[in-house]
């Protein structure tokens, strides 16, 4: 090769170091701008069970957790205050639609003036990928920290697919959330966890592209491999003790049935008519997006994540379920009835509401 030929190829692999060096700096401004960090993910957490590619809410700062549509409350409920905290995966979260919508903040607004004077807060603790097995540990552990009143429980396809992982279906689905679809960008293997590591702009990319997901993951989604019977045993049992925590720590569970944007088939169904059993049987309330829900193409953008219009109606199916829970628990908090609020509560009765 000559000289000018050399001269040449230093130049195109200096010009293509440039290039990728500027895509990685300003993908890294990018995730810091929009308060993921420069060098590493702010929120990045890990422990022997959360170890998905999402943090689990709250992200603590101090006495302050950060829950998943921006709210910052503090670890100690004020009096006067009801707290809810939403839990689920991403049909929780609600952050795939461009308008960002999410049910959690509609509810807050639309009970707040009907229960003055009291303070209904309303969190969204979604998390994507989550399955009811995250959130029984999730809620036993650091939810409860933030003293709820109510806890809403909305799973289904996150537990369903976890019959598609592994050579077994495993108690704690291990099988599918230590395969490196699920794991955080920090435990993944292989040539695309290393290069996932390393770049912040293949980072981005990945939550981005399908195509690229698809390439650098494994996604199988040919049928179920596991038995259906004994993924809905585990389904139950992961809701059945939510439900027995929450008792014990003296807050009320409503479950939520999920949404499909075909009416729904098999499994799916089966999980959902699961739900709905456990309601009846533990005799908690049930909101039931499904039977709202089913079919309405226009509420979905893909099979299970909603459009805004979705999201606006899986608040309408919410709201006076929660309401009912929210001046039954007024109502037990004041059973005299007076606006001066009885000894040891600072919540009226919620009857009396209007007269204060």
């Amino acid at each position: 090769m000559t000289r000018r030929g050399v001269f040449r190829l230093v130049a195109v692999v200096l010009s293509l170091t440039l290039t990728v060096l500027t895509i990685e700096v300003a993908a890294r401004g990018y995730s810091w701008w929009t308060g993921r960090g420069f060098w590493s993910r702010p929120y990045a957490f890990e422990s022997a069970f959360f170890v998905t590619y999402d943090w689990p809410a709250p992200a603590m700062e101090g006495e302050t957790g950060l829950f998943k549509a921006g709210e910052r409350v503090p670890r100690v409920k004020p009096s006067g205050e009801l707290r809810v905290i939403a839990a689920g995966g991403s049909t929780t979260r609600n952050d795939h639609n461009p308008e960002g919508i999410r049910h959690t903040r509609l509810l807050e607004t639309r009970l707040r003036p009907r229960l003055e004077p009291i303070e209904v807060r309303v969190l969204n603790a979604g998390t994507e990928a989550f399955s009811s097995a995250h959130t029984l540990v999730n809620f036993s552990l650091r939810l409860l920290d933030f003293d709820p009143d109510i806890l809403i429980v909305q799973h289904n396809i996150n537990d369903l697919s976890a019959l598609d992982y592994g050579d077994e279906l495993l108690s704690d689905y291990s099988n599918k959330y230590l395969s490196d679809s699920f794991l955080a960008f920090e435990h993944r293997t292989g040539v695309g966890g290393t290069l996932l590591q390393l770049s912040r702009a293949l980072q981005l990319i990945r939550w981005q592209s399908t195509l690229l997901q698809n390439a650098l993951e494994y996604s199988p989604r040919n049928g179920y491999l596991h038995s259906v019977d004994r993924g809905r045993q585990l389904f139950r049992r992961n809701l059945e003790s939510i439900i027995a925590v929450g008792r014990q720590h003296g807050v009320r569970v409503i479950l939520a049935t999920q949404g499909h944007r075909d009416d729904e088939q098999g499994a799916f169904s089966a999980y959902n008519e699961e739900t709905r059993r456990i309601a009846s049987e533990q005799a908690v309330p049930l909101a039931d997006a499904a039977k709202a829900m089913n079919g309405r193409r226009d509420l979905f953008l893909d099979p299970v994540h909603m459009s805004a219009k979705g999201v606006a109606a899986l608040a309408d199916v919410v709201e006076p379920v929660l309401e009912a829970s929210l001046r039954d628990i007024i109502a037990a908090q004041n059973p005299g009835g007076d606006c001066a609020a009885s000894a040891g509560s600072a919540i009226p009765a919620f009857a009396d509401l209007a007269a204060c």
